[in-house]
């Protein structure tokens, strides 16, 4: 019986079960990759980056993309502050540079990472969008673009695979191939925040640069991050003090 109400010549994305199954996750995730590997040219867009034109599939379409696999698919932030906000990579003068997520598609989720450059306008929802579509890429979406820029890309002299424990909702295997690597001295940053829960990263920068460190990555020294710790903790200790109380 046709439905009265629908739009002549719309189709209907496929409604999951309430219960993911491995056959209907294998059947709808397969179909993603294929129809979406290789986005439709007309959906294309490009980007000038290191002299050549990157090919991207844009925020909208990228969404349109997961709504047809997975109508009710989902993202959350790898992790969030105090106030329920998302954790956020900046620079060392506080600007958001990075965010690490969770996407979910059809039951299975996948770790992802935006990035955008300091100062942009709008950086947060820039972000956004970033790690979506790379969380996109994870399920196939527009994977054949990515793997073009990424012939464009200069080689590193060394990469590291993410290992972030996470227990996953699925029996399906977390892919972490060619993971974007956050910057150098992120974790030994992020380290550094939980020392002072109650501080902003900007305000863990101003403590760091008040003792000559102006760049994470100087926290990769074990001298430095030693000094680090010492610096927050003589400034934050009170606030330790009572959390420890707590605990």
């Amino acid at each position: 019986m046709s439905d009265e109400n629908a739009m002549p010549g719309a189709s209907m994305p496929p409604v999951p079960p309430a219960q993911p199954d491995w056959d209907y996750q294998v059947a709808a995730l397969t179909a993603l990759a294929r129809d979406w590997w290789q986005p439709p040219a007309e959906l294309i867009a490009t980007l000038p980056k290191g002299g050549v034109q990157l090919s991207y599939l844009g925020h909208a379409d990228t969404t349109r993309a997961l709504i047809e696999a997975d109508p009710c698919w989902t993202w959350i932030p790898m992790a969030t502050d105090e106030r329920g906000l998302p954790v956020l990579d900046c620079d060392e003068q506080g600007r958001p540079v990075g965010m690490w997520i969770w996407i979910t598609v059809c039951g299975v989720e996948r770790p992802a990472y935006g990035s955008c450059e300091p100062g942009k306008r709008d950086a947060v929802k820039e972000l956004i969008g970033d790690a979506l579509r790379n969380g996109a890429m994870r399920f196939g979406v527009a994977g054949g673009l990515w793997s073009k820029a990424d012939r464009h890309a200069p080689p590193k002299a060394t990469r590291r695979k993410a290992t972030r424990p996470r227990t996953a909702n699925t029996d399906m295997p977390m892919d972490t191939t060619d993971l974007p690597d956050p910057p150098p001295g992120t974790a030994e940053f992020q380290a550094l925040t939980l020392l002072a829960p109650s501080a902003s990263g900007a305000e863990i920068a101003e403590v760091l640069r008040g003792i000559g460190i102006a760049d994470r990555a100087a926290l990769t020294d074990q001298a430095a991050l030693d000094k680090a710790r010492a610096a927050i903790t003589a400034k934050y200790g009170q606030e330790n003090a009572q959390n420890a109380g707590k605990s």
